[in-house]
Parts: C-alpha cells; sequence; structure tokens
C-alpha cells in the first residue's frame, strides 16, 4: 500500500484497503465524523453511490459488491473516500 497522494485538510486519512471478492473494506480514521454522505472511488470512479458504502464506526468502511460494480481491477488500485467535501489521501491496494 503506498500513499500518493495528500488529502484535503480535515480529509479523512486511509491506512489499508483489501477486496475479498465480495467485500471492499477500507480502513482509516476520520470517516465518522462524516454529517453527509460518503462517496467512495477506486481507480478514480465513484462506485459508492451507487453501492453502499457501510461506515463502521471511525475506522471502517465497507462496500459489498463483485469487482466489476467496484472497479476492481487485477494488481494494484487506488482507493479514496470523500466526506464532506472533503478528499482523504489517495490509498494503493494490491487485489
Amino acid at each position: 500500500m503506498s500513499d500518493l497522494q495528500r488529502g484535503d485538510p480535515g480529509g479523512a486519512v486511509l491506512t489499508g484497503a483489501g477486496y475479498n471478492g465480495a467485500v471492499l473494506s477500507i480502513k482509516g480514521s476520520g470517516f465518522s465524523g462524516f454529517s453527509g454522505s460518503v462517496t467512495v472511488e477506486v481507480n478514480g470512479t465513484p462506485v459508492a453511490p451507487p453501492l453502499k458504502a457501510k461506515v463502521k464506526g471511525d475506522t471502517k468502511i465497507k462496500i459489498a459488491g463483485s469487482a466489476s460494480d467496484l472497479n476492481v481491477k487485477s494488481g494494484f488500485n487506488r482507493a479514496r473516500v470523500i466526506g464532506d467535501n472533503k478528499r482523504s489521501n489517495e490509498l494503493v491496494f494490491s487485489n
């Protein structure tokens, strides 16, 4: 995993991500402070919405879906979370 780009001040901080064939899990901090909806981008494409991102406390987000629905490719992928119009850092994870 690698942090390619810093996020916005006050944005979430991503520390890990993985896809198990059914669920994309994103770990980090700052998720519980979002007052509105959360957008998750994978490889530059918003995947939630349309899929539903489930925020689990301050440190985890889970999204169920196929690799195609989540835009997860074989090899390296990029993830970013946007909440309250603030972008997280962009995290690279391997699938």
